[in-house]
């Protein structure tokens, strides 16, 4: 798959650029959108993300499918998979928290946000695009809404965050082609990657709180949780938080 970037030194997010330009780009290519500052950073569920300039990684990836995949949050689940395979190769213990938030140490450093837009021709315009803590310092991280760290804040030493996204963006060009081809072959890699795997954890949905053991990720992308009702079947969840006990 063919990559083609484009290098913007500040937006009001990635993800906006991405949705108002994406039909200038080509269909045949994976597209990297890259800001240096963020004035309207988008996060998951409506949340902001902190993008102050120089310090991270903000991109968003415009890809295009002819058909859907079988669960679109697969999407998400997949570009955090490539961001930690990559960063694995850097000797950092990276985590995956579902459904698709990255953790280093028990603390936040990313998350993945993906959007889709159908078109009327019948095709999917997806939007996928991460933050990625790189330079943050310990005092700009204490004033985030929940334990957070940074490559730096965890490693002490500096990144090139251009060699960085550059590597990122190959492997999830090739992990993109490998999805397109064969399927979500990625999850059987994904799931020694997952916090809290085999644990006892809880989940806030919006509905309720479940309680149960942690199985993995299930072939749609949902939680696979073990509870004391469903000990044969696994209960898979789609939306929620979780918690751990």
């Amino acid at each position: 798959m063919k990559i083609s970037y484009i290098y913007l030194e500040k937006t009001c997010s990635t993800q906006t650029f991405a949705k108002k330009h994406h039909q200038e780009f080509p269909q045949d290519q994976l597209t990297c959108i890259q800001a240096n500052e963020q004035t309207h950073g988008k996060g998951t569920n409506g949340k902001s993300w902190f993008s102050p300039k120089e310090k991270n990684l903000y991109v968003t990836y415009v890809f295009y499918l002819k058909k859907p995949p079988l669960a679109l949050q697969l999407l998400s689940q997949l570009l955090a998979y490539s961001i930690a395979h990559t960063l694995m190769s850097q000797n950092l213990p990276i985590k995956i928290k579902w459904p698709n938030d990255l953790f280093l140490s028990g603390k936040k450093c990313g998350g993945v946000l993906t959007e889709v837009v159908k078109e009327k021709t019948g095709l999917l315009s997806i939007f996928s695009g991460f933050g990625l803590n790189i330079e943050l310092e310990e005092k700009a991280l204490e004033h985030l809404d929940q334990p957070a760290t940074s490559l730096f804040a965890h490693s002490k030493k500096r990144w090139d965050k251009t060699l960085l996204l550059q590597n990122i963006t190959e492997r999830f060009a090739k992990d993109l082609t490998e999805f397109t081809e064969k399927g979500p072959r990625f999850l059987q890699n994904i799931q020694p990657l997952l916090l809290y795997l085999n644990q006892n954890i809880k989940i806030a949905t919006p509905q309720k709180i479940i309680q149960g053991r942690f199985l993995g990720i299930s072939p749609e992308g949902g939680c696979l949780i073990k509870t004391a009702a469903s000990t044969k079947n696994p209960l898979a969840i789609f939306s929620g938080n979780i918690i751990p006990l």
